[in-house]
């Protein structure tokens, strides 16, 4: 893994997918596998804006593991969806800490350089636009990129012209074509969706969105207007 920085990054890339358990599996395998700007593994900063793994929602939908389950989720990937979630990092900041090792790598020099200081109010706004500011990799749900705190979180006065300079989208045929398009707000230039449109469909409650084209996907429509598509090679999971 390479080195931590905590200073402004030129380039981001959004990675979205229709689930919390696609996002959190998605930034697992990033940080297992992908290569930084350096060439090395893992040597970039990323970020999980969202809810942690067994956390209740406010709505009461979230499942919540019990004792015995959480012997079981208490492990190297849970722990490290811990270490980048976005609320955690702003806890740690109001805590005292002030540099974090976004690549999660367990360099005892790199990591959280525990300058044991008094809690401290903080401005939970400004700080989290600050932490995304400083990584290249932010993990969300496609609901979570349209939401008020993330929208204002991600401006970028630096660079004006886009929020983000890529978007890759995920499980992008079990994304609904209205929640796929929540991401271009952000002006990317370039867009990939990765999907099978022969598995699981576009997930509808109503029984007349495919009379409104309602259970359709934007990678299934892009598809049905020729637009070219690449298979995939290598199987990933």
């Amino acid at each position: 893994t390479g080195p931590v920085t905590n200073a402004v990054v030129s380039r981001r890339i959004l990675v979205c997918a229709p689930s919390n358990q696609a996002v959190d599996e998605l930034a697992w395998k990033i940080h297992k596998y992908a290569l930084g700007p350096n060439g090395k593994l893992a040597s970039f900063n990323t970020v999980r804006f969202g809810i942690l793994p067994g956390e209740e929602r406010h709505d009461g939908r979230g499942k919540r593991y019990n004792r015995r389950e959480t012997a079981f989720h208490d492990n190297e990937r849970d722990k490290f969806l811990s270490a980048i979630n976005l609320d955690n990092l702003l806890r740690d900041i109001a805590g005292g800490k002030e540099v974090h090792d976004y690549a999660h790598s367990g360099d005892k020099q790199s990591a959280f350089r525990k300058k044991k200081g008094k809690s401290r109010y903080i401005n939970y706004a400004t700080e989290r636009e600050k932490i995304l500011t400083q990584c290249h990799v932010v993990c969300t749900t496609l609901s979570g990129a349209g939401s008020k705190a993330f929208i204002e979180a991600v401006s970028r006065d630096q660079f004006p012209q886009s929020e983000f300079d890529a978007v890759i989208i995920d499980e992008a045929c079990q994304g609904s074509e209205m929640s796929c398009l929540i991401p271009f707000k952000f002006n990317p230039n370039m867009v990939c969706l990765v999907g099978d449109p022969n598995q699981l469909p576009v997930m509808t409650f109503s029984q007349d969105a495919p009379r409104c084209n309602a259970d359709r996907s934007l990678f299934n429509r892009l598809q049905s207007n020729g637009w070219p598509v690449s298979m995939l090679r290598i199987q990933y999971r």
